[in-house]
């Protein structure tokens, strides 16, 4: 689903990581500058220490990869997480597009947009 952006003179953007790791946790982080609050739940804010490839945006569904990096992570976290073994969990990426003036999600239908669903 395409957004209409042409009726905004500035736009901000922002990407937000939902991964369900069975027998774990759900983790909820996001590459904004700030914790924020998308579809009732609560995204941790991670800033620059996250990096979600580029997508492209398609008429049909097609088989394509997407690529999420994280940097910057205590050593303690990551054999955490390690330990209790990501894959087969599911993820979901999104990008949510905000009034960078008032610092608000944007009021427009399909905002967030939903990117990536997989596991």
């Amino acid at each position: 689903m395409a957004l209409n952006l042409s009726g905004y003179r500035a736009v901000q953007t922002a990407y937000f990581v939902k991964m369900v790791i069975p027998g774990y946790q759900t983790l909820l982080f996001s590459d904004d500058t700030k914790p924020r609050t998308i579809n009732s739940e609560v995204y941790n804010n991670i800033g620059k220490l996250l990096h979600v490839s580029e997508t492209r945006s398609e008429i049909r569904a097609l088989k394509q990869e997407i690529s999420l990096g994280l940097s910057g992570i205590p050593s303690g976290s990551i054999a955490e997480f390690l330990n209790h073994n990501p894959k087969g969990g599911t993820i979901e990426i999104r990008q949510a597009f905000f009034d960078p003036t008032a610092d608000t999600l944007l009021n427009i239908s399909g905002n967030p947009l939903l990117k990536f669903k997989g596991i």
